[in-house]
């Protein structure tokens, strides 16, 4: 089974719900509890800029830390998608790595152990090429090895131009 999809994870990746300033940073997965540290959104117009867009910058990169406190529960193996979305409610499907990679995870994917705690970083450097002024924001949808289901998302970011 690999990372979720869209479809698996239930309505509009981009519906982000009644929380204050729409932000939810924690999430439980029966004993798991996934808390979203930060996120940060950039695009980069230094030269030399490998593959840049029409505008001359970078595509869209995105850096999200999460904390996984699995102290409460059981061994098994978490997945996630990762969907960018800008403020109009677009939904972008970027590839997602996960940082760093221990034995057993993988790019969607982490195995816990009974009463582990740890950090992932959720990474991607191919996002789209947004024009500054851009407002995005990430959800992050996860599901356990018993199928329940959480999300997180970050606050939302204006894409900054600074040469």
């Amino acid at each position: 089974m690999g990372g979720i999809s869209i479809d698996e994870s239930r309505g509009d990746p981009c519906q982000r719900g009644d929380e204050a300033n729409g932000l939810r940073t924690a999430s439980w997965l029966g004993d798991l509890e996934i808390t979203l540290l930060s996120a940060v959104f950039w695009r980069d117009w230094m030269p030399e800029v490998e593959k840049p867009g029409p505008d001359g910058g970078s595509a869209l990169h995105a850096k999200i830390r999460l904390l996984l406190d699995n102290s409460k529960g059981g061994a098994g193996r978490l997945h996630w998608g990762v969907v960018l979305c800008d403020e109009g409610g677009r939904a972008y499907s970027v590839a997602w790595e996960s940082e760093p990679v221990r034995q057993g995870d993988s790019k969607d994917s982490a195995v816990l152990f009974a009463g582990q705690v740890k950090t992932i970083e959720l990474v991607t450097r191919g996002g789209p090429y947004l024009p500054s002024g851009s407002k995005v924001f990430a959800v992050v949808r996860m599901k356990d090895h018993e199928n329940n289901f959480g999300c997180v998302w970050s606050r939302v970011f204006e894409i900054r131009r600074a040469d």
